[in-house]
């Protein structure tokens, strides 16, 4: 065992099977890093013309990835397993969020595509409080359900419960 030791505390510390330990002098993994209070767990940053910085921690058993520069959180796994993308919040297994137009895309190899987007709606100007379900798929929106239940499919802004158009 070797330790690279400060005055007050051991800073880092490798055991007789080579696990790192950074705050700690017990590591059980090739590299565990502890930290009593603090959010600047691991820091991933690359330098020179195309420059990235992300934080990954962990907080009362959740974990964050965060985008330092835009100060976002693109992923959260919290303890309960609810997954965010988006969001630190998710209210769900997969809760993705958005503050444009949010889409779950699943592409197969060869070009097979799916497309789930939430729109805000084209109605009332100055509000966002109505929305509508728009399925599409190969780049189009195939099928569309507003707020009020209406379902269009063929058409984007179906004015009857279901309203078909070719």
């Amino acid at each position: 065992s070797m330790a690279i030791a400060t005055a007050a505390a051991t800073a880092m510390f490798i055991n007789s099977s080579g696990n790192v330990g950074i705050g700690t002098t017990s590591p059980s993994t090739r590299l565990h890093i502890s930290t009593p209070s603090s959010n600047s767990q691991l820091t991933l940053e690359r330098t020179g013309s195309a420059t990235g910085k992300y934080q990954i921690y962990t907080n009362t058993n959740n974990l964050y990835i965060n985008n330092v520069a835009s100060n976002t959180f693109p992923l959260t796994i919290l303890n309960s397993g609810n997954v965010g993308i988006g969001t630190t919040s998710p209210a769900a297994n997969l809760h993705v969020f958005s503050t444009g137009n949010g889409e779950i895309e699943v592409q197969r190899s060869g070009g097979a595509l799916i497309n789930l987007q939430a729109q805000a709606s084209k109605g009332i100007i100055g509000t966002d409080s109505n929305h509508e379900l728009g399925l599409k798929t190969n780049g189009g929106v195939r099928m569309t359900i507003l707020e009020n239940g209406n379902v269009g499919i063929g058409t984007t802004s179906p004015a009857q419960k279901l309203h078909l158009q070719d």
